[in-house]
């Protein structure tokens, strides 16, 4: 099942991403104290939320394989 939500572009660094991802499977944060711990990142609960969803759904932070832009060949 595909949810259209986590097609939303997030406005988390790669490494904030990593951070949520370990705090959550290790030390079991949810969205509220993720958010509460990291006051001066800015974060929305909402788009934590959001994120530790597609983490539950997906297993990965990361955008899907080919979702990406195009990469224009070499030129030689």
């Amino acid at each position: 099942m595909w949810h259209h939500w986590l097609l939303v572009s997030m406005p988390f660094a790669k490494d904030s991403k990593i951070l949520i991802k370990i705090l959550y499977n290790i030390k079991d944060y949810n969205a509220k104290d993720l958010v509460r711990e990291f006051l001066s990142k800015g974060w929305n609960v909402g788009l934590v939320y959001k994120l530790l969803q597609k983490l539950q759904i997906t297993g990965s932070v990361g955008h899907r394989p080919g979702s990406g832009k195009d990469v224009a060949p070499a030129q030689l």
